[in-house]
C-alpha cells in the first residue's frame, strides 16, 4: 500500500485503447451541464483538461444529477486544468460554459494509477 502522495506523483495521461475512467471522457455542450455517465474511483487522482472557451464546474457524488453548476461556481479559464483526488462526494464531475451560452469541450479521466 503506498501513500497519498505516491498517488498524487504519478500523472497519467488519458489512455488511448482505454474507456473511461483510464480513458478520456470528452464533455461538449452549448446550453447546458454535460457529465460523465460513469463515476471515477474513490482514491485516485482525476483530472479536467479544459478547452477554447473557460468552463464552470461542480464535483457530486451522484450520476445524471440536473442543475448541477450553479453561476457562482469555480472556473476553469479556457485551456486550464484541474486535478483533484476523488472522494465518495466528487466522483462526478459536471461542466457548464462559464457564460452559459458559448458551446465548449473538456476532457476528464482517472489520471493517476490509484496506489493510495
Amino acid at each position: 500500500m503506498g501513500y497519498p502522495t505516491d498517488d498524487a506523483s504519478t500523472l497519467l495521461g488519458p489512455a488511448g485503447d482505454e474507456a473511461y475512467p483510464l480513458g478520456d471522457d470528452r464533455l461538449t455542450g452549448t446550453t447546458g451541464e454535460d457529465s460523465p455517465a460513469s463515476k471515477l474511483r474513490v482514491g485516485c487522482m482525476a483530472t479536467i483538461l479544459n478547452g477554447g472557451q473557460a468552463i464552470r464546474f461542480s464535483l457530486r457524488g451522484a450520476l445524471a444529477g440536473s442543475a448541477q453548476v450553479a453561476t457562482t461556481d469555480p472556473i476553469i479559464p479556457a485551456n486550464g486544468r484541474f486535478d483533484w483526488t476523488v472522494t465518495p462526494g466528487t466522483t462526478v464531475p459536471y461542466v457548464e460554459s462559464e457564460d452559459a451560452s458559448t458551446s465548449f469541450e473538456c476532457w476528464v479521466w482517472q489520471s493517476s494509477p490509484g496506489v493510495a
